[in-house]
């Protein structure tokens, strides 16, 4: 039950090539993931336009992306003559993520599929504890119980998010200071 399954699954598939690699420094497979999710479902040929790779780099990407399950086919798209081009998107149900807000008066949980999808939210009363590990704690236990009453595989979790307001530390990601907790 290793939830960063999901994440190792692609830091395996990270290509070698620089060739990949934009002046930003995204990769190629990482800009092929954001457009499928994005602008899905897509073809080939319009992913390769919008990312400015070639299709054979988005074709080896989008078949690696198939057998690990990130994306899947849903169908072909146009009508008329011709060959019509397999249409790709996320596939939702493969990966799950985490979301928490945390409020001045509520704590709230969502857990969608990459491809958006909610598969549950829930809302608890905020609670003020003044020790930060006991706050932790406590908000690790809300996302377990949530996580345990949606029946979603703890390895198909590949990250969580937690907003709060106040100051955060860029470094570390640690709250400096916020309003509402002290």
């Amino acid at each position: 039950m290793d939830a960063n399954f999901a994440v190792k699954e692609l830091q395996k598939m990270e290509y070698k090539s620089t060739r990949e690699k934009n002046r930003d420094g995204i990769s190629g497979k990482i800009r092929v993931v954001r457009c499928i999710q994005e602008k899905g479902p897509i073809n080939r040929s319009a992913i390769a336009r919008e990312v400015h790779l070639s299709i054979p780099a988005v074709m080896t990407i989008t078949e690696e992306l198939l057998r690990h399950g990130v994306v899947t086919t849903v169908g072909k798209s146009g009508s008329g003559v011709g060959k019509h081009p397999e249409m790709y998107d996320m596939c939702g149900e493969h990966f799950r993520c985490i979301g928490v807000d945390i409020g001045r008066t509520m704590e709230r949980i969502v857990i969608t599929g990459l491809d958006g999808s909610v598969l549950i939210q829930d809302a608890v009363p905020t609670e003020y504890i003044n020790q930060p590990r006991q706050f932790v704690d406590r908000l690790c236990q809300i996302i377990c119980r949530t996580v345990e009453q949606s029946r979603v595989a703890p390895e198909t979790i590949v990250g969580v998010c937690v907003a709060m307001p106040g100051l955060i530390e860029v470094g570390t990601g640690r709250v400096v200071f916020s309003p509402n907790f002290g």
